[in-house]
């Protein structure tokens, strides 16, 4: 008994260290096998064999994980996670970042704030919106395409970026899946008429009732499948305010904290194959841009943050005839006649960013 403790003791330190953000989503999920793994082996062969792993392993990575300290360079942790619209065919076209998410840890306060940047912000570096770095990426810094945008968006948002993450939408909607599904609250109800039908050429297809097709939310709490998750927080086109841009970018804000809700419910623990399929998913799709010993280390400095743990979500002031901010919208035949925000000041801009992510100051 006494030869289990230290091990009981590690695993409810990682189980309460929970899920930061979606980029390293799995992190809680994962380490609480060490609860329940040490008790059954006949829970530890399901996982190991769902996982691909061995518990020697997962031993081995948070032996590891415990010894290493998370980047930082602004005082806290600052993480760019890239959603891309892989989800239709595009011929030889690259994928575009749909969602493009700050997320600044502080270890200190057990504070996470999220920043939705807006896909047509554009940049004057580089002639065109930030939802578009990304493809650029393999001519930048072929071995790991990631670290252009990264590094495009860094020098725009005056925030240095510590770790960058990129998730394709089928892999969001294989999580919700995994999970057996994620309840979120639809505050506002909404109906698209031009929402893009999936395994369609666009290259070749030309035919709107092809293309696109006509989905609807009601308000209130709905149970969503990988499928129905994504045409949520995807939809740009209603007639509605929930056809913006900045709609869309609150909506996915609530969805992914919804996401991970879902994770933390303890009756997933009590599944190995579910357990060890997400470590698997983990692995093959995001280990290369956040390390599982790295997610490991940002679980442990959380340890004794957890009961003050808060996520916030922001999204960047707009100028209106009534209202200051820091974007606006100019007339688009200045910019190849796109739809796109501009920066009002760069200054103010800048520091907005670093006011809704947490940061005081930029070192």
């Amino acid at each position: 008994m006494n030869s289990k403790t230290p091990h009981l003791s590690l695993g409810k330190i990682f189980l309460r260290a929970a899920l930061l953000t979606v980029g390293f989503l799995f992190v809680g999920i994962i380490l609480t096998l060490l609860v329940m793994g040490f008790f059954a082996k006949r829970y530890i062969s399901a996982f190991e064999a769902a996982g691909n792993t061995s518990i020697s392993e997962l031993k081995q990575i948070v032996e590891t994980g415990v010894k290493l300290e998370p980047k930082r360079q602004s005082g806290n942790t600052v993480f760019l996670i890239l959603g891309t619209d892989s989800l239709t065919l595009r011929g030889d076209v690259p994928p575009l970042t749909d969602t493009i998410l700050l997320v600044s840890v502080n270890y200190d306060s057990g504070e996470i704030n999220q920043l939705s940047v807006p896909r047509d912000l554009w940049s004057d570096a580089y002639k065109t919106k930030v939802n578009a770095l990304f493809s650029y990426g393999p001519d930048h810094t072929p071995e790991k395409p990631e670290q252009f945008p990264a590094k495009a968006i860094s020098e725009l948002v005056g925030v240095p970026i510590d770790y960058t993450v990129v998730v394709d939408m089928n892999t969001i909607a294989t999580i919700v899946d995994s999970l057996g599904g994620v309840t979120v609250n639809v505050e506002s109800s909404f109906t698209d008429t031009e929402f893009p039908n999936s395994n369609v050429d666009v290259t070749t297809v030309t035919d709107p009732k092809l293309l696109y097709r006509t989905i609807s939310f009601e308000t209130g709490p709905q149970q969503m499948d990988g499928e129905r998750f994504l045409e949520y927080i995807r939809s740009r086109h209603s007639e509605s305010e929930e056809g913006t841009d900045d709609a869309r970018s609150r909506r996915q804000q609530k969805a992914l904290s919804a996401l991970m809700d879902s994770a933390k419910q303890r009756s997933l623990l009590t599944d190995p194959n579910k357990l060890g399929n997400l470590y698997k998913l983990y692995n093959n799709s995001f280990s290369q841009y956040l390390s599982i010993e790295e997610a490991v280390s940002i679980g442990y400095k959380f340890r004794n943050q957890i009961n003050s743990l808060e996520i916030n979500n922001h999204s960047l002031s707009i100028l209106t005839e009534s209202e200051p901010g820091v974007l606006t919208h100019p007339n688009p035949r200045y910019y190849e006649n796109q739809w796109v925000y501009t920066i009002v000041s760069e200054e103010n801009f800048k520091k907005e960013v670093q006011q809704k992510l947490g940061i005081t100051k930029h070192e």
